[in-house]
């Protein structure tokens, strides 16, 4: 598949799956700024088996993300498919498969960047995933494991071997964490040995890096990720820099306050299904990281919430008819919270089926 068959354009600028930090609000705002595909944040294969109800607000997407790819990750071939086959259908252009994540619980499971020290089932969970979805799949990775392990190029040709349609490409190793400078010569290498796409991940603060990266790695798109955190306008100057354009200034701090404030309000009225603990404060912190601005009292009144039951219940439709039938079939009442101001809504049996039959006129 080409890259434009993949993410919808032919040199992609991505808002990288970061845990905690790309949730729909933040999503939403590095998109208006210019990204031009999302991924969600990464779900856990056992918990959609399990039916984790946490994993429903992390797939929870708007029409104005697309293109956006759904990332999952896991250990176990089998699982993977199955999992992959049962969110397919949810909107998602494309699934993503994370053999990337260093932080230890992830690790220590045999997930994440451990897959690394076993490309043979790594090909396998592809293989499977592959097998069982009609969407492409592609396969986030990182350098290698540690220094003794450097494995990039020859993992990135067995994922391509077992259907992975693109990888994208950390240049650090797991041990390295975020630490130290990204290595691109692996992104390069690992670009001149397979045929399928390659994304260039790893020290993307400003628009010429960017540039630099594609000019050096011949990479296929860029990835961004913590180049995002306290920046989202970083994608305009992304943009601005690929195309030869001037790279337009940092909002001002006003600027930053008054465009939080619109999407703020944006988001609220779309959108109340959202895991618990992200609020308007996380959205501020995360975009103000940049900026010596003091988040106070004053400022979070400005960021009332206008949540109802009936907006909930509309956002549970989106859900999906199979994972409404399992909360019925559950027979308990089941408790959402609103995004925003965590206003806690039940909703009993009966109004579940109510919404499931709305959902079947969809």
């Amino acid at each position: 598949m080409t890259v434009k068959e993949i993410y919808g354009t032919d040199f992609p600028i991505i808002l990288a799956p970061m845990a905690g930090i790309t949730d729909l609000p933040f999503r939403i705002l590095c998109k208006e700024q210019g990204a031009d595909v999302m991924v969600t944040e990464m779900i856990s294969a056992k918990a959609l088996f399990y039916g984790n109800k946490n994993t429903l607000p992390l797939m929870q997407t708007e029409e104005e993300e697309k293109p956006i790819g759904v990332q999952i990750f896991g250990s176990e071939p089998e699982l993977m498919g199955e999992m992959a086959h049962k969110i397919e259908d949810k909107g998602f252009s494309y699934i993503d498969i994370n053999m990337g994540c260093p932080v230890p619980k992830i690790v220590n499971n045999k997930e994440g960047s451990a897959l690394m020290l076993n490309p043979e089932l790594a090909g396998r969970i592809v293989k499977e995933v592959s097998k069982a979805v009609s969407l492409p799949v592609t396969v986030k990775f990182r350098k290698g494991f540690d220094a003794d392990h450097i494995n990039a190029p020859e993992f990135a040709q067995i994922m391509e071997e077992n259907g992975a349609a693109a990888v994208a490409v950390h240049g650090r190793t797991r041990v390295q964490y975020y630490t130290g400078q990204a290595d691109w010569d692996i992104i390069r290498d690992v670009k001149n040995a397979v045929s399928i796409p390659v994304i260039g991940n790893g020290d993307i603060f400003k628009g010429e890096d960017a540039v630099k990266m594609r000019d050096y790695t011949g990479c296929d798109g860029i990835m961004v990720a913590r180049g995002a955190k306290g920046n989202p306008w970083i994608f305009r100057e992304v943009k601005a820099a690929l195309s030869g354009q001037p790279i337009p200034e940092r909002p001002t701090e006003e600027e930053v306050i008054s465009r939080l404030e619109q999407n703020v309000q944006k988001i609220n009225s779309v959108t109340n299904l959202l895991e618990e603990g992200h609020t308007p404060e996380s959205l501020l912190e995360k975009v103000l990281e940049g900026f010596d601005i003091q988040i106070n009292e004053k400022m979070d009144t400005r960021f009332h919430c206008n949540c109802s039951k009936e907006r909930v219940a509309k956002a549970l439709i989106s859900i999906g008819r199979k994972d409404l039938e399992e909360m019925i079939k559950d027979g308990e009442p089941i408790e959402m919270n609103c995004h925003f101001c965590n206003s806690h809504y039940q909703f009993s049996v009966e109004e579940l089926k109510k919404i499931l039959a709305q959902a079947k006129k969809r």
